[in-house]
């Protein structure tokens, strides 16, 4: 039980501990809110977005600050008191230094108790709901419960097309890099622009994260490009043809070990297994021939599962170029 000048010493710290805290999360929701404005207006995010994004983040800014707030409030009241000779008073009525200090960790530990609580508890499911807010807002979205590992999907414009990207980290060390890093970016029509392989991802402030060791392939090419070079786009298909006619002659377990680099986490008979269910549903293509009927049963699937709207539907011929697939040597 709390002695009087417990009671006494207490209310001055908690009072003292809650002003400065509150003072110091306000500050820093106030500087994260004016960081956040720069994004509003883009996609879909507003301020509330942004006002909501920065008040669920505040319980994680209020978990940094408690260990400085208490050491201010506690410096502050032990320097009031001696200043108006309270401690003086508490001395000479027999309190000693050792029961000063035991009074002070019996105040210090609601505090303890509160900041694992926000630590553990609160700030974690408000930040998590703070990203997702976010991230929809702005067109993306996380999903982490996967084997391969972590799956963003960004939208962002560029060069004045809006451009989507599926990300994939396959590992995410305690060291504030990446590893296994894979990009898909598709155009603002939904096609497959570029795929980017990273084995090294190190983080850099503000918000920016330096790749090493990248493999890039790019699957579009303009207009003009495909006119003026028309060898290339052929030799190109040929290849593809050839990869395509490879998987379908070659059996799964001599395919497996081939790609198991790219599904981290899975076992050989797994990817095996995998592999002979896709040849047997022909799931995929044995030709790089895209017609119009499979064109338009993708678009049909898009639709009805809300990833794209009826009136985005593209013309075959404004997308394909079969010309070159024709041509493949049998």
């Amino acid at each position: 039980m709390m002695r009087v000048y417990e009671k006494y010493l207490a209310r001055q710290i908690y009072l003292a501990f809650l002003f400065v805290l509150l003072a110091f999360v306000g500050l820093f929701v106030f500087f994260d809110l004016v960081s956040e404005l720069g994004d509003v207006g883009r996609g879909g995010y507003r301020f509330q977005h942004a006002l909501a994004y920065v008040l669920l983040f505040a319980p994680q800014r209020m978990y940094e600050i408690i260990p400085v707030a208490s050491l201010i409030a506690a410096i502050y009241v032990c320097a009031q008191l001696a200043g108006n000779s309270e401690f003086t008073i508490f001395r000479v009525s027999g309190l000693s230094t050792g029961q000063a200090l035991r009074s002070l960790l019996k105040i210090g530990f609601p505090i303890v108790l509160v900041t694992f609580v926000i630590g553990e508890y609160v700030a974690p499911n408000a930040e998590q709901l703070a990203q997702k807010i976010r991230l929809e807002a702005l067109g993306s979205s996380v999903s982490s419960g996967f084997r391969s590992g972590v799956w963003v999907k960004d939208t962002v414009d560029q060069d004045g097309s809006r451009v989507t990207r599926f990300i994939n980290v396959g590992t995410l060390n305690p060291d504030n890099t990446i590893a296994n890093v894979r990009i898909y970016e598709f155009d603002d029509k939904l096609r497959l622009d570029s795929v980017r392989l990273a084995k090294l991802g190190q983080f850099e402030a503000p918000n920016f994260w330096k790749l090493t060791d990248v493999s890039e392939t790019v699957f579009t090419a303009t207009d003009k490009y495909i006119h003026d070079n028309p060898k290339v786009i052929q030799a190109w298909t040929n290849v593809v043809a050839r990869a395509e006619k490879y998987v379908q002659d070659t059996p799964a377990a001599t395919l497996a070990p081939q790609i198991m680099a790219y599904f981290p986490g899975m076992d050989a008979a797994a990817v095996t297994e995998a592999i002979e269910r896709y040849k047997q549903y022909r799931i995929w293509k044995t030709s790089p021939l895209v017609t119009a009927d499979a064109m338009n049963r993708l678009q049909d699937m898009l639709v009805a599962s809300a990833v794209m709207k009826d009136s985005a539907r593209v013309k075959y011929e404004d997308v394909v170029v079969a010309d070159f697939a024709r041509k493949v040597p049998q």
